[in-house]
């Protein structure tokens, strides 16, 4: 039988500056949305409800990850892709989170009882749809993502979020409390689901290829179990505290990790949305790949490492005037978060790198490596210091040295650029932005109320970081400044 192919070999050097600036828009216009809505949610509501449903997205997340089971990654990977493979993936996929959430809604109530928190069992048994939506939109993603078409992402991921913050806010403000976080996440997924349903050209079909299947899942379940674990170990934290302290001082740390997070995601999520795609298509060519790696690790760097710096240094002005003066308790552990956030462009460039050339083997090692000695690490903090400072200090120095001893560990054997070089490109932009956070931190000692406070600093953080860059003349500036003008070149032809 005949199957069309669904996937068309693109042009980087045509490709990449468009999708990064749709990439950039998707995961800006989100986050914006998001963070409006977060800090809205945050006002009402309690930290104990943020820490329940901290507690509840940790054990959804794990099925989320089970049920996709890298195949959407796996479509990507591949060069072309024909009709029988996406659809052999959608129904693999639809029938593993099927499976998985009638797991979960059964054993909802044991879970309610290990916390002894009744209301969990009809919180986890709502929330566990998500895990069916988001198999069905990880196949429809993947295909769009294949394409470079962002522009859909986009359009489907913005009107998703604004949908389900306006239900979030509207169940928050009628007194709905933690279950206007859970129809928030739910409706999100929904309605990105239908979204990229509409924007995505293909439709599954009626068909199912065993031999496609096992091809798919080769390469997929190391992705899966690299996602579960990372879940796990993202998440670990989250089950400890929530049971050996209290909900309220896991709602103070995983807001303190949210908001670093959130913030320089924007720009690394919309920079490894490009990444995998454009790196498979390098992948038949080592020396054209490894430049495309450096020139991406520079240009992303410039962005991503002074927006973590700055955050650390602006941590109690923004969590102050974002969240109310009741989540100070939270700014150390922002500001570690901060800076563990800042080494975050080298993990990923690798990471895809190693992805995109088919070692999922090797991308799966790495993160059992991760787990096995930072858990050992955070479990030990959390359970001996029962300290939410303590357990965040020691989360924030195992993902550095984690980055640095495992994940680039493999650079040069495997890709060609080694972690000394990655390293020795990205120095002057970590030491520009430590010298500019520092004097922008000592802006704090001045006294001044907390609006004018970030905006001197914001200030003084800019002349210092965009002064050094033209005084210094960092390498990877120019990239990206050119990357700039061909942006609003391509906006310029298009009005």
């Amino acid at each position: 039988m005949k199957t069309r192919c669904l996937q068309m070999p693109f042009n980087p050097r045509d490709s990449v500056a468009r999708s990064l600036a749709w990439s950039f828009l998707e995961q800006g216009g989100s986050k914006v949305v998001t963070l409006f809505v977060q800090i809205v949610l945050a006002r009402i509501l309690a930290p104990e409800e943020f820490g329940i449903m901290a507690i509840l997205l940790v054990l959804v997340n794990v099925a989320d990850a089970v049920s996709q089971s890298g195949l959407g990654t796996a479509l990507i990977q591949k060069s072309k892709t024909t009709d029988v493979e996406c659809s052999t993936a959608f129904w693999l996929s639809m029938a593993v989170a099927s499976l998985l959430f009638c797991l979960l809604f059964t054993v909802a109530p044991v879970v309610s009882a290990f916390y002894g928190e009744r209301s969990f069992t009809p919180l986890l048994r709502v929330l566990s749809v998500v895990i069916v939506f988001n198999s069905m939109n990880s196949i429809l993603r993947s295909r769009l993502q294949s394409a470079m078409d962002f522009k859909g992402l986009f359009k489907a991921n913005v009107l998703a979020i604004v949908v389900s913050s306006a239900f979030g806010v509207g169940l928050a403000l009628s007194g709905f409390g933690i279950w206007a976080l859970v129809i928030q996440v739910v409706s999100q997924s929904a309605c990105a689901t239908l979204m990229l349903y509409l924007a995505a050209s293909w439709r599954p079909s009626l068909l199912f290829d065993r031999e496609a299947a096992k091809e798919l899942f080769g390469y997929g379940w190391k992705i899966c179990a690299t996602g579960i674990l990372n879940v796990l170990y993202m998440g670990a934290s989250d089950l400890i505290i929530g049971k050996a302290c209290s909900t309220g001082d896991l709602g103070y740390y995983s807001q303190g990790r949210k908001w670093p997070g959130a913030v320089v995601s924007i720009a690394s999520n919309a920079l490894q949305n490009v990444f995998f795609p454009v790196f498979s298509s390098l992948k038949d060519d080592r020396p054209a790949l490894v430049r495309m790696m450096r020139a991406c690790l520079l240009s992303g760097s410039l962005v991503v490492v002074p927006a973590a710096f700055f955050c650390a240094a602006s941590a109690e002005p923004i969590v102050a005037l974002l969240l109310t003066e009741k989540w100070l308790p939270s700014v150390p552990i922002f500001q570690m978060a901060c800076l563990s956030n800042s080494v975050l462009l080298l993990q990923l460039v690798n990471l895809r790198a190693y992805m995109a050339l088919g070692r999922s083997g090797l991308y799966l090692k790495l993160q059992v490596v991760k787990v096995v000695l930072g858990g050992v690490v955070i479990c030990a903090a959390a359970a001996v210091s029962k300290d939410i400072y303590v357990v965040s200090f020691f989360t924030a120095a195992t993902a550095v040295l984690s980055v640095l001893l495992v994940d680039m560990q493999p650079a040069m054997r495997f890709v060609g650029y080694s972690r000394s070089c990655q390293l020795k490109d990205s120095l002057p932009i970590y030491l520009l932005s430590t010298a500019a956070a520092g004097a922008a931190f000592c802006v704090s000692f001045a006294g001044l109320s907390y609006g004018a406070q970030l905006l001197f600093e914001a200030t003084v953080f800019s002349l210092i970081y965009i002064g050094g860059i033209k005084l210094l003349n960092i390498e990877g500036a120019k990239d990206f400044k050119n990357l700039a003008k061909r942006l609003l070149h391509e906006k310029d032809e298009k009005l």
